[in-house]
């Protein structure tokens, strides 16, 4: 597979000014083995795909506070699952590419047929001399929920991820894996001699970083040994403002960073073209 990707350049050509007008995106293609490459979706949820709320009485507001996204962001997010996600899932399966769903253990026991998880090791307490105390990082939390999503908010997730799923488009099929621990991850990957990944899905600069299989968990520049990564940079979003609605200029601005800090970056159609060739 010949994937044609970017990366940020933050340095000028020879003989040109140290100035930031100077840098640019660099193009390259990569040579890949498609027996070799995981496709990882990570938090692909069914928030705000239906005609009537999924928890009636909390509306349609609990599925946006949920994912973490306004009416438009969320409208946007089910638009590049619609079009962009599914069609490059469907492009991954028919070429033999290895499919990992990373998502809430809750979401994942719905799909039995292809859970995939690993012993987890013997609960071990908190060190008695823990520091900082646990009281302060249960305080900032709790602090962080209540003043970012609202009052009550732990309990309306708590609602929500009972019934929490894929979208239609997405839904895992036979062959998919569906994990929920790095470890399952890890394993998946060195039982399949797997040395490059794919990334898409929810939130760009919060799950689709760091959660299970998530950026940081694997790429070379932040894991040693690392794997080679590469987002679809049209097969995600970030949480915006209303001041960045209007051009989604968080997204761009957090693509903009993974491509300077050495993450490629191609799009669902050149994934698609490349699979299908």
């Amino acid at each position: 597979m010949r994937l044609p990707v970017r990366q940020y350049r933050c340095y000028p050509r020879p003989g040109a000014e140290y100035d930031e007008s100077a840098f640019g995106h660099e193009h390259r293609v990569l040579d890949l083995d498609p027996a070799a490459i995981a496709l990882i979706t990570v938090d692909l949820w069914n928030m705000g795909w239906g005609v009537e709320p999924l928890v009636p009485e909390l509306g349609f507001h609990a599925e946006h506070n949920f994912v973490g996204l306004g009416k438009r962001a969320c409208a946007e997010a089910r638009r590049i699952t619609e079009e962009h996600i599914a069609p490059v899932l469907a492009a991954a399966r028919e070429a033999g590419l290895t499919i990992i769903h990373s998502n809430s253990p809750r979401v994942v026991a719905k799909h039995p047929e292809c859970a995939y998880t690993v012993p987890e090791p013997s609960p071990s307490g908190p060190p008695e001399d823990a520091w900082p105390p646990w009281e302060i990082h249960e305080r900032a939390r709790e602090e962080y929920v209540a003043t970012t999503y609202g009052p009550g908010a732990e309990a309306v997730w708590e609602r929500m991820r009972a019934v929490a799923d894929f979208p239609p488009p997405v839904t895992p099929v036979a062959g998919d894996l569906c994990v929920y621990q790095q470890a399952a991850v890890d394993a998946i990957l060195r039982e399949r001699h797997i040395t490059a990944v794919i990334h898409v899905g929810f939130l760009l600069a919060h799950c689709l970083l760091d959660k299970p299989g998530g950026v940081r968990s694997l790429a070379a520049i932040w894991r040693a040994p690392g794997y080679r990564d590469i987002l679809l940079r049209d097969c995600t979003i970030a949480q915006e403002s209303h001041e960045t609605i209007a051009d989604f200029g968080v997204t761009k601005a957090f693509i903009f960073w993974l491509e300077a800090t050495g993450i490629p970056t191609a799009t669902a159609a050149e994934f698609i073209e490349a699979a299908q060739a």
